[in-house]
């Protein structure tokens, strides 16, 4: 789990860590039936209201059913729930909105396939709420949006892997990497193949460049070079913009990179660009 602090975690009816079918690392939860599920303590640390969340997990079903619950902070009806569903397939997202009646409202859906396609195999699943707007994505592609009024509070039992009760209303299958925090977080994922998967890295806020800085600001003949070299943090992409008489005049993935050595031909100038979800911040020139 990912910004929980001092959450306690609990096992309920025999659920397991099991090395059968892992994503990362040597093992993952197991839930071999329905009723099989972990809590968390004290429940209020996912009491977000009306603010920016994020929660996600690995998951690998092994059977669908009806509406088999993945995760819920709450019961169905007068609780302000957030709730995590796999119903036959089709993963949906349950809350109470603003309508009044005080039971929970299906917001997000993406159907993964029937039992034959969608069955054991990995998939990633992650919902984030920023400013209002809540996604669903899935495999890192977002899926589903709305900007439909909510708020979560009053949590009383958290459950990962089956309903509050944890009766055999849960799921079938393995979790893997699971997380919460109470930010609107931006991710890369290089790859979500099982095989190959690399773990999620997590921007909170927007992007930053400490540094931009050249090895010489002038050169002696045309044709000779310098180099570029910065300090940037929370990127998902990274460009090294060129300016020539205040135009732009090309722009260059510099994604992994923290120097450049260019190529001077003409007068110009030069600003490093960073941006992940949440924004994007330029540098000042290099002339």
């Amino acid at each position: 789990t990912d910004a929980l602090g001092n959450v306690t975690i609990s096992q309920h009816n025999s659920v397991s860590m099991s090395s059968a079918q892992t994503i990362f690392g040597q093992q993952a939860m197991f839930m071999s039936d329905f009723n099989q599920a972990v809590s968390f303590d004290p429940a209020n640390t996912f009491d977000v209201g009306t603010g920016d969340y994020t929660v996600g997990m690995w998951f690998y079903p092994t059977q669908f059913t009806s509406y088999d619950r993945l995760f819920v902070t709450d019961p169905y009806e007068n609780a302000s729930p957030l709730r995590i569903y796999n119903h036959n397939g089709t993963i949906q997202v349950y809350v109470e909105t603003s309508d009044g009646d005080n039971i929970h409202d299906l917001i997000l859906s993406h159907y993964l396939g029937n039992a034959a396609s969608a069955e054991n195999q990995w998939v990633h699943i992650m919902v984030h709420r920023d400013s209002g707007t809540t996604k669903l994505y899935i495999n890192g592609t977002e899926e589903d949006s709305t900007t439909d009024s909510y708020t979560i509070t009053s949590s009383n039992t958290v459950v990962l892997g089956a309903d509050v009760d944890r009766g055999g209303t849960g799921v079938k299958g393995y979790i893997s990497d699971f997380f919460w925090t109470e930010e609107a977080v931006s991710f890369s994922q290089a790859d979500f193949t099982p095989g190959t998967a690399e773990p999620i890295t997590f921007h909170s806020g927007n992007p930053s460049i400490t540094s931009f800085s050249t090895s010489a600001t002038s050169v002696d003949n045309s044709g000779d070079t310098v180099t570029l070299s910065w300090n940037v943090s929370g990127e998902t992409k990274l460009e090294l913009l060129k300016y020539i008489s205040g135009i732009l005049s090309s722009t260059e993935d510099v994604l992994g990179l923290s120097s450049k050595t260019v190529t001077i031909t003409q007068t110009g100038s030069y600003k490093l660009r960073t941006t992940n979800d949440n924004g994007v911040v330029d540098s000042s020139s290099l002339n």
